[in-house]
C-alpha cells in the first residue's frame, strides 16, 4: 500500500474572501493551510509504521510473533487468577488469626480471673473471715472497687507477685517497715474495717472478731445510753445495733 493511498483528502477549501468584507481571512486562511499540512504529515506517519510492523517480520515471524502475544495474554490472566487467589487465602488466614486471637484473649482473661481469685481474693475473705466478718463477698467487693486501696496480682520472672495498689496503679508503701515494700493483704483489710462503711461487716458478739463489743462491766449501761442519744449513737456505730440489744438483754450491775 503506498503512502499516497492512505492519505485522505482534503474537502475543498472554501472561496477565499475579499479581505475587504473578512479582515481576519488571511490569518484565517494561514492556519487552515497549517491545519492541512500537520494533517496529512500524522496521517502518513500513521500509515508508515503500520507498513513498517508489517514488513519487518516475515510470515513465520509474524505467526510466532502473534503467539507470543497470546500467551503474554494467558499468561497475565493466569498471574491475575494467583493474585486474587493469594489474596483470597491471604484474608482467610488473617480472618482465622483473628478468631485465634480472641479465643486466645477469652482464655487469657479467664485464666487471669481464676488467678486473681486465688491469689487475691481468697486471701481478702480468709483475713475477713479471721476477723469475724460473715458477708465477705460483699466486704471483698467493696474493697476491690471502691476502697481507695485495692490489691492486685501479676506474674514477676515467672511467680505470683500481690500488691496493695491505690486507684491510681501505685503501690501503697508500708511506711512502717522503712522499706519499698506493699502493705500486706491483713493490713489492707484492717484499713478497710476501720472506715465507716467498714465497721459494719464487724460482728456485733463479743465472741467472735477484734472490733466487736464484748460486754466489758466497765462499758457504758443501758440507762446511761438511753439517757445519752449522743453516747447510744456512738456505742451503736462502734459496736454494732446487734449490740445494743444484747447489752439491753443482759443484766448488768450499775458501776459504782
Amino acid at each position: 500500500m503506498s503512502e499516497e493511498s492512505t492519505v485522505q483528502k482534503d474537502p475543498p477549501e472554501p472561496e477565499a474572501r475579499d479581505q475587504t468584507e473578512d479582515p481576519f481571512a488571511a490569518e484565517r486562511n494561514k492556519l487552515v493551510a497549517e491545519s492541512k499540512k500537520y494533517r496529512q504529515r500524522a496521517q502518513k506517519a500513521e500509515s508508515r509504521i503500520a507498513e513498517l510492523e508489517r514488513r519487518s517480520l516475515s510470515d513465520e515471524e509474524w505467526e510466532l510473533f502473534q503467539q507470543l502475544q497470546a500467551q503474554r495474554a494467558a499468561m497475565e490472566e493466569d498471574q491475575a487468577r494467583v493474585a486474587q487467589r493469594y489474596d483470597e487465602l491471604l484474608a482467610a488466614r488473617q480472618a482465622q488469626f483473628d478468631a485465634d486471637l480472641v479465643a486466645v484473649t477469652a482464655d487469657r482473661d479467664s485464666a487471669m480471673a481464676a488467678f486473681e481469685r486465688v491469689a487475691v481474693t481468697a486471701p481478702i475473705q480468709a483475713e475477713l473471715a479471721r476477723r469475724g466478718v460473715t458477708d465477705v463477698t460483699a466486704a471483698v467487693h467493696l474493697i476491690q472497687n471502691l476502697h481507695p486501696h485495692c490489691a492486685t496480682a501479676k506474674f514477676v520472672d515467672g511467680r505470683a507477685v500481690v500488691q496493695v495498689v491505690d486507684r491510681l496503679g501505685d503501690p501503697v508503701i508500708d511506711t512502717s517497715q522503712g522499706s519499698d515494700q506493699t502493705i500486706g493483704i491483713d493490713a489492707l483489710v484492717a484499713e478497710f474495717l476501720a472506715t465507716d462503711t467498714g465497721k459494719h461487716f464487724l460482728p456485733a458478739s463479743g465472741d467472735t472478731g477484734s472490733g466487736a463489743y464484748k460486754g466489758s462491766p466497765s462499758g457504758p449501761t443501758l440507762a446511761e445510753l438511753l439517757a445519752d442519744p449522743d453516747a447510744k449513737a456512738a456505742f451503736i456505730a462502734k459496736h454494732g445495733g446487734a449490740a445494743f440489744i444484747k447489752l439491753a438483754r443482759q443484766k448488768r450491775r450499775p458501776r459504782p
